[in-house]
């Protein structure tokens, strides 16, 4: 990956519908699409407005089978952050953390094995880069040390090399679970491993602009897409240079 980009973005959009009156339609839940994105760049500042480019890329309309006017609207930049020049087995390229309810809330974002391409890439000879989405919980217990209040979650990006995927994934758990001995052995943390919620292999023919992972979701108000942009100088790649 090192070789022909420097930056990840999170790129956010929605989608808007209209009336063939004109009328703005509301609805009681409002679809938002996160795309993660390869940006080549010199630095942060020519990144960041790489990556502005390729979200108005999206501002777009179309007509729906019901008659109603489609509108994708660019809504901002949600993350971003650089690459290491050097990355070697087990880099961590971002950790996400959360929480849930439950553990089956959790569970439900784990990636099977069984839903890999068996035809995809199984006899590749040599190396290849891959990044693995490493899920983890911990279980977060009441005053009475019985009760479980909630689960925390994080989930690390991870950039490594195996020859197919199938390898890949086994080696992405192990990682994992090298990661669960390490916080406990040094932070005293009891992490447990869920599993993986993505895998993906990077290809040479990626390049700048280049799609990487999607996500979608849904919330009430459109405000709360809104508020997932933080301003220029709060994203981390700018944060981190400041600090």
């Amino acid at each position: 990956m090192k070789k022909y980009c420097n930056y990840l973005v999170w790129i956010v959009v929605y989608p808007t519908f209209t009336s063939s009156e004109g009328q703005l339609i509301k609805y009681y839940r409002n679809l938002y699409w996160i795309s993660m994105t390869l940006v080549c760049a010199p630095n942060e500042n020519q990144a960041y407005k790489s990556a502005l480019k390729l979200g108005k890329i999206f501002n777009y309309s179309y007509q729906n089978s019901k008659k109603e006017i489609v509108t994708w609207k660019f809504a901002g930049i949600s993350k971003m952050i650089s690459i290491p020049d050097k990355l070697t087995d087990g880099s961590i390229l971002y950790e996400i953390a959360g929480q849930a309810k439950n553990l089956e809330n959790i569970k439900r974002l784990k990636y099977k094995k069984s839903e890999i391409d068996s035809k995809h890439d199984k006899f590749s000879s040599n190396p290849t880069d891959y990044i693995a989405w490493i899920l983890f919980y911990k279980p977060i217990r009441a005053d009475n040390k019985k009760e479980i209040k909630y689960f925390k979650r994080k989930e690390l990006i991870v950039y490594f090399k195996a020859k197919d995927k199938f390898l890949a994934y086994n080696k992405a758990l192990k990682l994992g679970k090298k990661f669960v001995n390490r916080d406990e052995k040094i932070y005293n943390n009891n992490w447990k491993l869920a599993g993986l919620s993505d895998l993906l292999k990077i290809y040479d023919s990626i390049e700048h602009g280049g799609e990487l992972s999607y996500y979608e979701g849904f919330v009430r108000d459109i405000d709360k897409i809104h508020k997932m942009i933080p301003p220029k100088n709060e994203l981390e790649i700018f944060t981190e240079k400041n600090s």
